[in-house]
């Protein structure tokens, strides 16, 4: 009974498969059609690939009928033969589609420029894109000079209240641990123009410089070489802001020592106007401000404001409203929490958060305090100031807005005490920390005073003293969100941010830094206490080709290695797939995936309790989403 059974049973199984096999070759070779590729016919002459094919599968459908044992192997053979093809050429033509749409979205991204610079020149005619490259090169090596020489009174004409705030606090503490910094042999080996936005509000022009120096530490006593240093290469980004009414000063503006208002030389009073004109000169309103420093591993990840959710509600109801400030603004905030905990002492944070946070603070620093030493983070050094959300409060106008900030930064835990002694520098670890900052609802931006962000917003005097929250010159409340922007708490950057909607891979925007998507999955693979080689390898190989430099590599592996709770590692198999789908629409946006990276997704799932099928299926699911949305771009521009 059964040999007849199966002369009929096994023939018409494979016909099936044989029948089945047209409509799913079809599918996916069709979806190529708009790249003009053949499919996974080879396209030799007009179909003759496929009669060929045809003809086989007859034979073989004969050969299954008469002689079922060998015909049916075969058949089953060549189905599986030719769907691998026909899936391997659909595939392929996914990745051709996804390259040929990020070369068109990078040529627009330049066009883009171009056409942004042509409209700053119409507005000021004597904007030259050479000129201006020319006065960040002296701006650039001014700083350098400054920084050297610990004294930033000459520099602070052209930089934001952040930029300041960073230079000054990071110089006090060096000072106050008996040394000086220095960079010496600078010069300037390329620059260009990178992006630029504009708004109603302000241009920003984003330049890319790339240097070198010899970076050394010297005693600041005696100058005697501490640690020295070789001439090396860096990378960095420096953001400039103006107003768009603004025209490139005839006799020189805020870089060459002029009010860019009135021409006279410039000396600028602590509430950042000129003496001789009263005009407030570092606002933007008349000349480029230098608003931010990016480093080159970070720059990547710079957001387009419309994938930040909150950011068009925001805008709508507050003009002026600007990224840059509230970065701007962070920064300011970040630095006096450095300061604060170098001090041992909540008063520098006193007029930038809300007094609510301040107990917590004063916890926090008991709770770290052993025999009159206390923790504090040493070389503290920030890579990026980013907005992650923006929430809009009601229509209650005494309720607040709040804002996400991701600041990614490093440094070195160390104790300190009271006679300014310093021991148990440990290893240098990345700790990504989340700003919760508030406003009240009422308040908005003033474009004026933007870049003002460790001055009251009031009476424009700067922040001296620390033990209240209020104005010392006008006495008006700092603290509470009536004037601007002010910490209400701190967070971790956790993996459930880690979400592939956040990438816009084409844009190459992106609201999730790839090192934390390296930290999480190095902290994914550390979880059963070592990482091997060849998972070391493959971490380094996509940090080089992200260009995440070796040293923010080390920082991540040994925050792992010693246990920090800082990176954003999955606790759940959600957010696992989350931070997969994430890393592979990052990879994915060059129009490839090499087989090491598949081998470092496949370590991290696997790490994290996810089978290699499961990996693979979240690399295909992405990969057709980015195929989908890159037949979008080349059809209709996007």
């Amino acid at each position: 009974m059964k040999k007849p059974a199966a002369r009929f049973v096994l023939p018409a199984i494979a016909l099936a498969l044989l029948l089945m096999l047209p409509s799913a070759a079809a599918a996916r070779a069709g979806g190529g059609q708009n790249y003009g590729e053949d499919g996974w016919s080879g396209g030799g002459g007009e179909g003759g690939g496929g009669d060929g094919l045809g003809y086989l599968f007859l034979w073989l459908i004969q050969l299954a009928f008469r002689q079922p044992l060998i015909g049916i192997p075969l058949l089953l053979a060549g189905v599986i033969v030719v769907s691998r093809i026909g899936k391997a050429a659909g595939t392929g033509n996914q990745y051709r589609t996804i390259e040929r749409a990020g070369r068109e979205a990078g040529a627009r991204r330049q066009a883009d420029v171009a056409g942004r610079l042509d409209a700053i020149s119409k507005r000021d005619p004597a904007f030259d894109q050479a000129l201006f490259l020319r006065r960040i090169h002296k701006g650039f090596l001014e700083v350098q000079a400054a920084w050297s020489a610990q004294d930033f009174t000459a520099v602070s004409r052209f930089l934001s209240d952040g930029v300041r705030e960073r230079f000054t606090m990071q110089a006090e503490m060096l000072r106050e641990e008996g040394i000086r910094n220095v960079i010496e042999d600078v010069s300037i080996q390329s620059s260009s123009i990178v992006a630029v936005e504009s708004d109603d509000f302000f241009d920003t022009i984003h330049v890319e410089i790339s240097a070198r120096g010899k970076d050394s530490d010297l005693d600041f006593s005696t100058g005697r070489v501490i640690r020295g240093g070789a001439n090396s290469p860096f990378t960095e980004y420096w953001s400039f802001l103006r107003r768009p009414g603004a025209v490139t000063p005839a006799t020189g503006g805020l870089i060459e020592g002029s009010c860019p208002n009135c021409g006279a030389p410039l000396s600028i009073s602590d509430r950042g106007k000129c003496e001789n004109c009263d005009s407030i000169v570092s606002s933007g309103e008349y000349d480029w401000v230098l608003a931010e420093i990016t480093q080159s591993s970070e720059w990547g990840t710079a957001a387009d404001p419309s994938i930040i959710p909150g950011y068009s509600d925001m805008v709508s109801r507050d003009p002026a409203f600007n990224l840059q400030h509230i970065e701007d603004r962070a920064s300011v905030i970040f630095w006096r929490f450095i300061r604060a905990h170098f001090e041992g002492s909540p008063d520098p944070l006193r007029k930038v958060s809300l007094p609510s946070f301040i107990p917590s603070f004063e916890e926090s620093l008991r709770f770290s305090t052993e025999d009159g030493w206390w923790l504090f983070f040493k070389d503290a050094a920030v890579g990026a100031v980013e907005v992650q959300s923006i929430e809009t409060a009601g229509s209650d106008p005494d309720a607040q807005d709040h804002i996400e900030v991701l600041i990614r930064w490093s440094a070195r835990n160390a104790r300190r005490n009271s006679a300014g002694r310093i021991r148990n520098a440990g290893d240098r670890t990345i700790r990504p920390i989340v700003y919760h900052l508030v406003r009240n609802r009422s308040v908005v931006t003033s474009r004026e005073r933007a870049f003002l962000s460790s001055h009251c917003q009031a009476c424009g005097a700067p922040y001296t003293g620390g033990e209240s929250g209020n104005c010392d010159y006008c006495g008006r409340v700092l603290n509470d969100g009536s004037q601007d922007w002010v910490l209400a708490s701190t967070g971790r950057y956790d993996a459930s941010k880690m979400r592939p909607a956040s990438v816009d891979a084409f844009a190459r925007s992106s609201l999730i830094p790839p090192e934390m998507l390296l930290g999480a999955m190095a902290g994914a693979m550390f979880a059963d206490g070592a990482i091997d080689p060849s998972e070391e390898k493959l971490l380094a190989d996509f940090a080089k080709s992200r260009g995440i430099s070796p040293r923010t590599v080390s920082e991540i592996t040994a925050s792992v290695r010693a246990g920090e709770k800082t990176l954003p590692v999955p606790s759940t198999r959600e957010e696992t797939v989350e931070i997969l789908g994430a890393m592979a629409r990052m990879i994915l946006a060059d129009g490839r995936m090499s087989n090491e990276e598949i081998e470092l997704l496949s370590s991290f799932g696997e790490a994290s309790g996810l089978t290699r099928a499961d990996v693979m299926l979240i690399v295909s699911g992405q990969r057709e989403q980015l195929f989908r949305q890159a037949r979008r771009i080349l059809e209709n521009g996007r």
